[in-house]
């Protein structure tokens, strides 16, 4: 697999060329002291090695994932977790700062009543539903424990967007294939233990 690093330097691009091209990597100038460097990657870490070809050569470079040509432009991610899709955009703020949103979330599990996912048996469905009842069941269609892991599953739900955002935002790369995987294999094991 290949992946893209870029390297800023005040090295000229025969010099950043020259760093690099015995390691199979390929470079293209972007702008002035901005370089676009085509690496494989088989292990996740391009950012380290091109920054280790760097100072092999002698070349004072900062590396990263990043364009900075993109500084500051809005950076959407469309993750595919357990065949949902999660829709993340981040933006630049100023001084470098990152904020981001989450534009499409994953689904929730909602009260069988009202379709709330933030329901406890509140909803004037869920209190019509429970008049005449012989049971202590709130709720015709939901007992007790169900919304108690309705809502735990709920909580964890929201917490998989709020990791995903946050590393999104701190320039993780949560595009990659083994993040996702990752993702999934959180999601699904919560749906088999809440």
């Amino acid at each position: 697999m290949h992946v893209h690093v870029y390297v800023e330097t005040s090295s000229k691009l025969k010099t950043v060329t020259k760093a690099v091209h015995d390691h199979g990597c390929e470079v293209k100038q972007l702008a002035p002291k901005v370089y676009e460097v085509k690496v494989h990657d088989p292990n996740g870490d391009a950012e380290d090695e091109v920054t280790e070809y760097m100072n092999e050569a002698g070349i004072t470079a900062f590396v990263s994932y990043e364009n900075p040509l993109d500084a500051g432009k809005p950076k959407a991610f469309d993750l595919l977790i357990c065949g949902n899709l999660l829709s993340i955009v981040v933006t630049g703020g100023k001084n470098g700062s990152k904020g981001g949103n989450i534009e499409s979330g994953l689904p929730r599990e909602t009260c069988p009543s009202c379709g709330s996912p933030d329901c406890c048996h509140s909803c004037d469905q869920s209190q019509m539903e429970n008049v005449g009842d012989d049971d202590d069941n709130p709720c015709d269609g939901e007992e007790n424990d169900d919304v108690a892991g309705r809502l735990a599953y709920n909580g964890f739900v929201d917490a998989i967007e709020s990791i995903a955002l946050a590393h999104a935002c701190a320039g993780i790369k949560v595009d990659d294939r083994k993040y996702i995987e990752g993702l999934n294999s959180a999601l699904e094991a919560a749906g088999n233990n809440l």
